[in-house]
């Protein structure tokens, strides 16, 4: 990973101003984890016609989930419904090695260093799931 992606993964893991569901709203949030992991990203979204007024996040894990966690709230806050639900789509196939490739953008480009570390696309995988889960009750 070069030095550009790694500063501005810190930049991104220094500000996690998405990271705001409090622990106690836990049980109204969406969750998603994996058995022989320990990541856990709970998450809670607010739809208003078709678009994402607000979106929050917390749980366990390290710190690709919660890179995953915060990007992905910053990809889809204020957009539609639709095309977020696409964007998670291809990011859970990008983690589940059935897309090479994302769309070109800043925070799409963030996640290809995990081409590199296909292990640590699980994590990625926890975070896209958590939100698919949660999109999907609208």
């Amino acid at each position: 990973m070069d030095y550009s992606t790694q500063k501005k993964i810190r930049n991104v893991l220094s500000n996690l101003s998405f990271k705001k569901l409090a622990e106690k709203d836990f049980n109204l949030a969406s969750s998603y984890y994996l058995t022989n992991c320990a990541d856990k990203i709970y998450v809670k979204i607010n739809v208003e016609n078709n678009k994402i007024v607000d979106v929050s996040w917390n749980g366990d894990g390290c710190s690709i989930a919660y890179l995953s966690a915060e990007l992905i709230a910053r990809l889809i806050y204020q957009k539609d419904l639709n095309d977020a639900k696409k964007w998670l789509e291809d990011l859970k196939n990008f983690a589940l090695n059935k897309k090479e490739n994302l769309a070109k953008g800043e925070i799409f480009d963030l996640f290809q260093f995990l081409k590199d570390h296909p292990i640590r696309k699980r994590c990625l995988l926890v975070a896209t799931s958590s939100y698919l889960i949660e999109l999907n009750k609208f």
